[in-house]
């Protein structure tokens, strides 16, 4: 007779692969195995002083979701994709992020599942016309029998236009993956003609909600929750809970967790995405996400300080844009990859 999940729990063992490896189950079973691909970079961006300058943040891994039989006789294959390393941009260019990496289970007797990796973040930079940067793509997912799930991608950020005043900066924070059944990107930046010293970024996503768009000059948004999305040219960050163990759950799934509020040093709580900055102080940057979510965008367009982005954390966010006018820049990585084997009988 099968031995089922115990105390309410809906599992029996829970493993968590954060690196790759080999592995043989300690007995047959049949177990829910989640795989999440790598996150990708944000682009970054450096000015010459008067340019206009736009970067958006990295997109999240996908998701492939199986219920499997799974034999104590196989070894299994467990590939954790790396997310896309940062860029730090020191001369005045426009360099595009890098894309995360594939995640995979496979072995004898199953389908092999991939998350796919989330996509890089673009930048831009113009001296008199429009700077406009893209939004990434999230990564795409294959051999669930559950589900696959593309993670959320990143907003585009535009600077400027073809007249107006300059120097003007814009940047997007990364994208989430969707373990809630449902993707969420980061909000878009927008700062228009007519603004000299303009600027405005958003925060990354969370797993429950997208950050707020930036749609004028001086607005950042915070990041989106576990709960819900952040606001539209707000600093408040979207709901989830704050402080403690944020999970909430003997699932590493069940997170609760808030985003990160913008212009500070907030927490980004599990499953929430790191708020956005438009800080010219240098008091400090977009704090780092927790777990899965997203990180900020940070742009400047005046001061002399440099936008040094946060990295997304283990679960496949994507790593948030960076726009200076004429500082260093550096993006924020995307978030490794994630394999979760949750044993729901013994056979």
């Amino acid at each position: 007779m099968a031995i089922l999940g115990v105390g309410g729990q809906g599992f029996i063992r829970q493993i968590v692969f954060a690196d790759s490896a080999s592995w043989t189950p300690p007995f047959g079973c049949k177990a829910i195995v989640t795989v999440i691909g790598g996150g990708g970079s944000g682009g970054a961006v450096k000015g010459g002083g008067t340019d206009r300058v736009a970067a958006t943040g990295g997109g999240a891994g996908g998701t492939a979701t199986s219920l499997l039989t799974l034999s104590d006789s196989v070894t299994y294959t467990v590939t954790i994709g790396a997310g896309g390393a940062a860029i730090a941009q020191t001369s005045a260019a426009a360099t595009a992020g890098n894309a995360g990496n594939n995640s995979v289970f496979s072995g004898t007797g199953i389908t092999t599942m991939t998350g796919g990796l989330g996509g890089a973040g673009a930048a831009a930079t113009q001296s008199s016309a429009q700077a406009s940067a893209s939004g990434a793509s999230g990564g795409s997912a294959s051999g669930g029998n559950i589900a696959n799930e593309t993670g959320g991608g990143s907003g585009a950020s535009t600077a400027g236009g073809s007249t107006g005043s300059s120097p003007v900066a814009a940047a997007t924070g990364g994208g989430a993956p969707a373990i809630k059944g449902i993707a969420f990107a980061s909000g878009t930046a927008n700062v228009a003609d007519g603004v000299s010293n303009g600027m405005a970024a958003t925060g990354g996503a969370g797993i429950g909600g997208a950050s707020g768009n930036a749609t004028v000059h001086t607005k950042v948004t915070g990041g989106g929750g576990s709960w819900g999305a952040s606001a539209n040219d707000s600093t408040v960050a979207g709901l989830g809970l704050s402080g403690g163990d944020t999970t909430h759950g003997p699932s590493i799934l069940d997170c609760m967790g808030a985003g990160g509020g913008a212009n500070s040093s907030d927490t980004a709580y599990a499953g929430g995405g790191g708020g956005g900055s438009i800080r010219t102080d240098g008091a400090y940057g977009p704090a780092s996400p927790t777990l899965f979510g997203g990180s900020g965008g940070f742009a400047i367009a005046s001061a002399s300080g440099t936008t040094i982005c946060a990295d997304a954390p283990m679960g496949g966010g994507g790593g948030g844009g960076s726009a200076n006018y004429q500082q260093n820049a550096t993006s924020g990585a995307g978030g490794n990859g994630l394999i979760i084997v949750q044993i729901i009988a013994v056979s």
